[in-house]
């Protein structure tokens, strides 16, 4: 019987959690290793990464310096091109008006100006009454374009005449 049976020392030796414990602790170096391997693994690939990063952020650097150099020749020389216009623009604008101004102390001058705008307000009317105005017969027709042509004769002949004697530029 005794050789069947182990004695209570060797029991207690080779008890179900004794081994559990081994078995534990066999599996806790063997994760601390692999975790130590994949931990030098990812920090050597973090590094080429980094490497990777401050390469490729060179390179961007140069790009967008590039770019920025670009866009401000860019930007300069819209706005030199601009400032001109603008001069030329300003100096156009201050002659026009300076001459409009002296044009229109012209008594002949204002009296053109309300002929062309009633001549156009005329016209826009008459565009507007189209519908209504019987143009089949000759006559009519011939009488409105003569009284137009007789008019712009007699504002051409009048302005002639008595423009030279308003004119301020001469005075």
């Amino acid at each position: 019987m005794s050789s069947e049976f182990p004695s209570v020392p060797e029991v207690h030796k080779q008890t179900p959690t004794q081994q559990i414990e081994e078995e534990y602790e066999n599996l806790k170096k063997d994760v601390e290793g692999i975790a130590k391997d994949a931990y030098e693994e990812g920090k050597t690939e973090g590094e080429k990464i980094k490497k990777e990063l401050r390469k490729f952020r060179k390179e961007a650097e140069s790009y967008f310096a590039k770019l920025l150099d670009s866009l401000k020749r860019v930007g300069a020389q819209a706005q030199t091109s601009i400032q001109g216009v603008a001069s030329k623009a300003s100096k156009t604008s201050s002659t026009v008006f300076s001459q409009t101004v002296t044009e229109l102390q012209n008594p002949v001058v204002i009296a053109q100006t309300v002929v062309g705008i009633t001549g156009i307000a005329a016209g826009y009317a008459a565009y507007l009454e189209r519908s209504r105005i019987n143009t089949d017969n000759k006559l009519v027709l011939s009488l409105h374009a003569s009284i137009i042509t007789g008019l712009i004769l007699l504002d051409g002949f009048l302005f002639t005449t008595y423009y030279p004697k308003y004119d301020k530029k001469k005075l």
